[in-house]
């Protein structure tokens, strides 16, 4: 297992509200994302992103949820090889590569399991009870105390 700075467990997988406008999405290091959050979001929007951004539990998942997992996660590797190798691309051969990408993950994310009677949407309601995220909107910051600061 790859280790962070600080010689801890880098915890890699699912999670959910790793950003504001996304339900869930493949998280590489856990920690560094919350220390992230700590040091540079909005003290008005900090106790709800670190309330609700939670990992997905593995035993919690099925068989078909895994395999988009795997699928999921082999197209994050090569969205990355693709942005590292970009600059040695010239024009026309970045704008392929990136067509191919971005349209095997909008296809493979249009079938991402999030309605509410599948598994992500029933593991969301029990992680996250309380939870602001509107589907419609694609955020979690919908409600809003006098004070300015996000529940």
């Amino acid at each position: 297992m790859p280790t962070s700075t600080t010689n801890k467990p880098v915890v890699v997988g699912f999670a959910y509200h790793c950003h504001h406008d996304e339900l869930f999405e493949f998280v590489t290091d856990f920690e560094r994302r919350v220390k992230y959050i700590k040091e540079y979001k909005s003290g008005k929007e900090r106790p709800l992103r670190l309330r609700l951004f939670k990992m997905v539990p593995k035993e919690l998942l099925d068989p078909d949820t895994r395999a988009f997992i795997r699928r999921y996660t082999r197209l994050v590797i090569a969205e990355r090889a693709a942005k590292f190798v970009r600059s040695y691309l010239d024009n026309e051969q970045n704008d392929a590569l990136w067509h191919v990408l971005s349209s095997e993950r909008a296809n493979l994310m249009s079938n991402i399991p999030t309605g509410p009677t599948a598994l992500i949407g029933r593991l969301h309601k029990r992680l996250c009870p309380k939870c602001p995220w509107s589907s419609k909107k694609k955020t979690i910051f919908t409600r809003r105390h006098k004070n300015g600061v996000w529940y």
